[in-house]
């Protein structure tokens, strides 16, 4: 942690405690924010690790299953709107999990902010930081972490949603291609 981010000091009176530094108490409330945000952003990528490769088994079973099937128009109907939920299953878990950076110039807490810099600037920008741009910083750090996570969600949602939906089209057209119908 940073030293801006020391513990804060509190003072007892009244019979309670109370906060005597609002502003570490924002760096501290701001920092967790943060993390919370991160954590939200990589559980995203670790519900799509799981969704992968259970389409690619189900499409590739579904393939070889065509290879051997005669297709007539109901086979056909029911691999198409199989095939369609399982690309867009794909192409939402592939928006999910490309990383979405943001270019916030010259930071002192962003990763991409801080390698744009040459490291004696950021040297001097660090050591001239004020606890007002730190929390600026991480102001619009956790609003743009969070931004990121609710666009990560919502593509985890619609795959997860694309995914199931096409299950009954799948086990449907797994059935037909493999039975008497």
């Amino acid at each position: 942690m940073l030293p801006l981010a020391a513990k804060m000091a509190v003072v007892s009176g009244g019979g309670g405690m109370r906060m005597r530094d609002t502003a570490l108490n924002q760096v501290d409330l701001l920092e967790k924010n943060l993390e919370r945000q991160i954590t939200w952003i990589t559980a995203s990528d670790a519900k799509i690790a799981l969704l992968l490769p259970t389409n690619t088994l189900m499409t590739g079973f579904l393939i070889a299953q065509i290879a051997r099937a005669e297709l007539g128009p109901l086979r056909i109907v029911m691999v198409t709107l199989t095939i369609a939920l399982l690309v867009s299953s794909y192409v939402n878990a592939g928006l999910a999990v490309v990383p979405r950076l943001r270019d916030s110039g010259p930071s002192s807490i962003y990763f991409g902010g801080i390698a744009s810099q040459p490291l004696e600037q950021f040297k001097t920008r660090v050591t001239a930081l004020t606890n007002e741009d730190y929390v600026a910083e991480l102001i619009a750090l956790c609003h743009s972490s969070a931004t990121i996570a609710r666009a990560k969600y919502r593509h985890v949602r619609n795959a997860y949603i694309s995914f199931f939906a096409s299950l009954l089209f799948w086990a449907t057209s797994v059935y037909t291609m493999s039975g008497s119908l």
